[in-house]
């Protein structure tokens, strides 16, 4: 059996360190991904996936990642079971970041916020930047 899974795409919100009850970190965010193929307009469409991170690479994330930056993320698809009411519950998917790998970091400014050429942090199409600032509002 093999759940596994390979996104490369753009951080589309800053990821916010949270810690649990337990004392675990924990650090979800949204990657932007574009679709290998165009669509009947001619233009790639983008998914927004929610990845969770947790412990150290959770930390990580919070630590170097913004919004824009160009990640490669592998890991495994895992079911979360929810109490919806006191007699309901439903299960839903978590996407689970195993390794996280920065692509074109160039520095951390002194307030710790990841900087970029102007040219790394841009979309590739006007379509992609139309379809983040829409998820983004």
């Amino acid at each position: 059996m093999l759940n596994q899974f390979i996104f490369i795409g753009r951080i589309a919100k800053t990821p916010q360190l949270i810690t649990t009850q337990n004392g675990s970190s924990l650090t979800r965010f949204t990657l932007a991904v574009r679709r290998p193929y165009r669509n009947t307009n001619g233009s790639y469409d983008t998914d927004f996936v929610q990845i969770v991170s947790w412990n150290k690479l959770a930390e990580r994330v919070a630590d170097y990642c913004g919004t824009g930056s160009l990640v490669s993320v592998k890991g495994r698809v895992q079911m979360r079971q929810l109490l919806v009411n006191e007699d309901k519950q439903i299960w839903v998917p978590d996407v689970v970041a195993d390794h996280v790998t920065f692509l074109k970091l160039n520095k951390i400014s002194t307030d710790g916020t990841p900087e970029y050429d102007e040219e790394e942090i841009g979309f590739e199409t006007s379509e992609e930047v139309a379809a983040v600032n829409e998820f983004l509002t």
